[in-house]
């Protein structure tokens, strides 16, 4: 009967088999040898080239904040240009929204961070200010360490900024456990750009951003 090594688990002759049954046992060491090479290449791959991705909105743009309430207005953050990705995290004409996660990501955690700059507004609304909102997709098993942000909804963190009628920059980041198998087509996540305070006259807000971004890179497999 053959033998198995205690660590990979790969196959060895011992001197109990058969002399017919050494083929079979020599391919499948050596098959389970390729897959533990496998293994190991990929894991160094990854600490040279980590997976990372960056997006960027860099036209200055203003966004048209919908109601959600009788003191909120939101819209998502587009992005238009795709500054780095090593690993097809990225599909602007799909998902202008946030970074994706093709099948071929590995299943672990990744720090993220977004940054938002917006320029004065002539909003109707006084004593108005801005928050993020960041929506977390499928993909995200679990989502800790969030400095500066609150929320009770599963699958959203929350980060209050300055006032909504003078220059403001936004910023949050964390990072996330992701399982690339749920989902390749939606984002992992997408940022909300909130406008609170008292609105006059027509409930819908316009907001200039003059730039933002979003990150997401590989931190440790799970």
């Amino acid at each position: 009967m053959s033998g198995t090594t205690a660590t990979y688990h790969i196959p060895y002759p011992t001197g109990g088999d058969e002399l017919c049954a050494f083929p079979t046992t020599t391919q499948g060491s050596a098959q389970a040898i390729d897959a533990a090479l496998s293994s190991v290449t990929s894991a160094q791959s990854r600490l040279i080239v980590p997976p990372v991705v960056r997006l960027s909105l860099r036209t200055q743009t203003t966004l048209t904040l919908s109601p959600v309430n009788t003191l909120q207005n939101l819209a998502m953050v587009p992005f238009d240009t795709v500054d780095v990705d090593t690993a097809n995290m990225s599909n602007l004409n799909l998902c202008p929204v946030g970074p994706i996660t093709p099948a071929s990501l590995p299943k672990g955690w990744y720090d993220v961070g977004i940054y938002v700059h917006t320029g004065t507004s002539n909003a109707n609304t006084t004593n108005s200010s801005l928050m993020l909102q960041l929506v977390l997709g499928p993909q995200v098993n679990q989502a800790s360490n969030w400095p500066y942000c609150f929320g009770a909804t599963p699958g959203v963190r929350k980060y209050d900024g300055g006032s909504g009628n003078t220059d403001t920059a936004l910023y949050l980041g964390g990072n996330v456990l992701l399982d690339p198998t749920k989902s390749a087509t939606l984002p992992v996540f997408a940022v909300n750009l909130v406008k609170q305070g008292s609105f006059t006259g027509s409930h819908a807000t316009d907001q200039l951003i003059t730039f933002a971004c979003c990150w997401m890179m590989w931190s440790r497999d799970q």
